[in-house]
């Protein structure tokens, strides 16, 4: 049986709904429809007469042909809701006016309802009816707006987003000839340059090198990442389908590398080439930290990062520029920033930085020479402060090369598994002079306790990596070193007792001899003390 109108307003409101803001062709002549069917109710077109006589007192035909009109052009549902809604609200609600004509068509118009009668529908579902459909018009409205503005500004930040890479690719250069960009790297100091080279590219496997041109002509080979290998590698598929297509005699080095480098600079890898270059240098760079003119409170606890300062000059009225480093211990270093003349003359007028002059600063930076800029006396203030600190230093690796110098110094003890670094034999050195490890045999420690505790904790972590042992295991091996060389209580305690000489005939003759030559005076117990000797197991 079909349902009763007002058994659900709100549910029929929304079918409502549905219908004038369908966007598809059906819906929106279905809507126009129902507009110039009311139009002809509302002027009743039909009667040439009547037409005549509602024109003097109906005014809203107008109103009707310009909504149609609108309907027409505009199938977007939020257009169609406001024109519904600025009609509605534009109009009276009598039995004879408009918006009651096309309210009735509208109700009609949903199937699955039970027929009411054009004076039952006036009198009781009309006014509830269009208090809610117009409710839920307004706050659709509303929503339709949001969206649509929030559209509007990811919109903006998408094309803000495309104007920085169209930005970015100017400032980046991409060739596969290596003498070319490292040219072009002197000549522009703001311009990234790479080269990417390869080997044979009609080999099954081919190698690839991207390279770093600075303005100082110092070249780095950068690691290629998973993001570039995967662009190179889609390259490399259409490398190959041109050079079969050009019938490129195989091994003709000169025309693989003008094909490379056509693709390099035209293709449609380019972009994505040099977008995926920049985020490897990007990576690389920003393992440089680096402060320009600090706040005094950012300078706490600050380790592995340059300072560049101004400070007052103490004979003239202007301000220094000084740089420093701070180390992996926090202390700060003053290097002698004079020593590099182009890095000076560049950085001594600026008060600030603009965020496109860090990547300059970085690269000056990074020719800077810290090694030999600190003193020695520095560095063994380092060593020294190490071994009070720390006593025995211990160090567990993996891997030798990731070890800082500063840490290998003399009597340092490094523990590592060999040849494997999860699964081989525990090895235990220490750092010599002349930077010379020794293996050590812990069975040769005097203290057994120090041992077995050696030895268990390693059994304990078999199954472990010397860098991955706890902070705990590692502290207990620490400790088991320390003591290593210590004698055990019982051992120190050891009783003072008489050497049995007759064990010792030589020495039993020297001391007999020695008896022989002493005065009266000397008594007995002087004379036993002479022949006594303090012992230790």
């Amino acid at each position: 049986m079909p349902e009763k109108i007002e058994d659900d307003l709100k549910t029929f409101a929304d079918k409502l709904l549905t219908a004038i803001s369908d966007e598809t062709e059906e819906g929106q002549t279905r809507l126009v429809e129902i507009f110039e069917q009311a139009k002809k109710v509302y002027t009743n077109e039909d009667s040439p007469f009547w037409s005549w006589i509602f024109s003097f007192s109906r005014k809203r035909g107008n109103d009707f042909s310009q909504t149609i009109e609108t309907l027409k052009i505009f199938p977007k549902p939020t257009i169609r809701l406001q024109e519904f809604q600025k009609f509605l609200k534009a109009g009276e609600w009598k039995t004879t006016s408009a918006n009651t004509d096309l309210f009735l068509l509208l109700i009609k118009a949903v199937p699955g309802y039970e027929p009411e009668t054009d004076d039952h529908l006036y009198s009781q579902i009309i006014f509830p009816l269009k208090r809610i459909l117009l409710g839920k018009i307004k706050l659709l409205l509303q929503q339709y707006e949001v969206s649509e503005r929030q559209a509007a500004e990811r919109e903006k930040e998408l094309q803000l987003v495309r104007d920085t890479k169209n930005k970015e690719a100017e400032t980046i250069h991409l060739s596969n000839n290596v003498e070319e960009a490292r040219f072009i790297a002197i000549k522009n100091k703001d311009l990234l340059v790479f080269s990417l080279t390869a080997t044979n590219i009609t080999a099954a496997d081919v190698t690839w090198q991207l390279t770093w041109h600075d303005f100082n002509s110092k070249a780095t080979v950068l690691s290629i990442s998973e993001g570039l290998a995967k662009v190179i590698k889609n390259m490399e598929v259409d490398l190959k389908k041109v050079l079969i297509t050009k019938k490129c005699s195989e091994n003709n080095q000169a025309e693989e590398e003008k094909l490379l480098g056509e693709f390099l600079q035209k293709s449609g890898f380019t972009r994505e080439l040099r977008a995926e270059a920049k985020k490897i240098l990007d990576e690389l760079l920003n393992k440089t930290q680096v402060l320009f003119c600090p706040e005094e409170k950012a300078l706490n606890n600050l380790v592995s990062t340059y300072v560049i300062a101004k400070e007052e000059s103490p004979t003239k009225n202007s301000s220094v520029t000084k740089l420093y480093w701070y180390d992996s211990l926090g202390h700060k270093n003053l290097l002698k920033l004079e020593d590099y003349s182009d890095f000076f003359a560049w950085i001594d007028p600026k008060t600030k930085l603009a965020e496109n002059e860090i990547f300059r600063l970085k690269v000056y930076l990074r020719n800077v020479n810290i090694r030999y800029s600190i003193d020695r006396k520095r560095h063994h203030d380092v060593q020294n402060f190490l071994r009070a600190e720390h006593g025995v230093a211990l160090i567990t690796t993996d891997d030798w090369t990731k070890i800082p110098p500063y840490k290998l110094i003399k009597e340092t003890y490094i523990l590592t598994r060999e040849p494997d670094a999860k699964t081989g034999d525990w090895v235990l050195y220490q750092r010599q002079r002349g930077g010379v490890n020794a293996k050590i045999d812990i069975s040769t420690w005097v203290n057994a306790n120090a041992i077995a505790d050696f030895e268990r904790i390693l059994e304990k972590n078999k199954g472990l990596s010397a860098a991955n042992l706890s902070v705990a295991d590692r502290e207990q091996l620490r400790k088991a070193i320390k003591e290593s060389t210590v004698i055990e209580e019982a051992s120190q305690n050891a009783s003072v007792g008489k050497l049995d000489l007759s064990d010792y005939a030589a020495i039993n003759r020297l001391f007999a001899h020695k008896a022989s030559q002493l005065t009266p005076k000397q008594s007995a117990a002087e004379q036993e003390s002479q022949l006594t000797v303090t012992i230790r197991s």
